[in-house]
Formats: C-alpha cells, sequence, structure tokens
C-alpha cells in the first residue's frame, strides 16, 4: 500500500450454523420446554380461518430483546409475535396482516 491508495475489504464468515431470532415477548414455557405459537390456516364455515398451533423450540443465547431459536422453526415460519388476550393451542385467531404471510 502506498499513502492515497484506497481498497475494499470484505469479511465473511462461512458456517453451516444458522439460527433464527425471535423477540423474547413470543417464547413461552411449561414443563414440556419452551414453545412459539405457529400462525396456521385452514377452511373454516365462513371461508379461509387462521389459528394456532403449539410449536416446541430449543432455545439458545437471549438478551434483553430476543432470543436465539437453535431448532424447531425456520424463517418462514409465521408465529405470534403480540396478542391483546391469552391464546392457547389451536384457538381460532384473527389477523391484521395476514397477506404479508399467506398467498391468496
Amino acid at each position: 500500500m502506498n499513502a492515497g491508495e484506497t481498497f475494499e475489504i470484505t469479511l465473511e464468515k462461512i458456517t453451516e450454523a444458522s439460527f433464527i431470532l425471535v423477540p423474547n415477548s413470543c417464547v413461552n414455557q411449561d414443563n414440556d420446554g419452551y414453545f412459539v405459537y405457529q400462525i396456521k390456516r385452514r377452511k373454516g364455515f365462513l371461508g379461509q380461518e387462521y389459528y394456532i398451533e403449539r410449536l416446541n423450540i430449543f432455545i439458545g443465547d437471549s438478551d434483553h430483546k430476543n432470543t436465539i431459536v437453535i431448532r424447531g422453526i425456520t424463517f418462514f415460519v409465521p408465529i405470534v409475535l403480540v396478542s391483546d388476550k391469552v391464546i392457547s393451542d389451536g384457538q381460532t385467531i384473527l389477523l391484521k396482516n395476514q397477506d404479508d404471510f399467506f398467498e391468496n
């Protein structure tokens, strides 16, 4: 290198491991372990309806905001982030932004 020269450096880390970050608020725990609620769709009496299903996960490290999910979900699995009511497995739910996750 000489004075005044510029160059670009690309730093990469190649690894087989990749993890999903989820907000701490959507991770639940009971006697069977950690889980999130997956959003699913089915035919109902009035057309398509959305419901939730328990999805067991294995977690890694977490901070004050997010938790690493090391096994149990992929990036494209829609999960419940926020609910203004208590929810449980199999319950029908109302989504505000279903077009973001499900095709028409």
